[in-house]
């Protein structure tokens, strides 16, 4: 696969239409796959993603039991069965 250009073949001769015969295409550059199959970087960015997901995973403080069983008193969502 190729990026590509059209330039004008003649750049001295001043012309009004850009017809397919008055211009060229010159290649810029190639885009390179890193990946030969079809899924791209699907799976490289997929196992990046999982990783940085366990890492914060790992490093966030637990704030503990957080669902109203430690104070049944009081309300909350979760009400005892009476």
């Amino acid at each position: 696969m190729s990026i590509n250009q059209l330039v004008e073949q003649n750049a001295l001769k001043v012309k009004n239409c850009y017809s397919h015969r008055n211009l060229s295409i010159f290649t810029l550059g190639e885009v390179i796959e890193i990946s030969s199959n079809q899924y791209g970087l699907s799976l490289f960015s997929g196992m990046i993603s999982l990783l940085a997901l366990g890492v914060y995973t790992i490093l966030t403080v637990d704030a503990g039991n957080d669902d109203d069983d430690s104070d049944s008193g009081s309300g909350g969502l979760m009400q005892p069965v009476n």
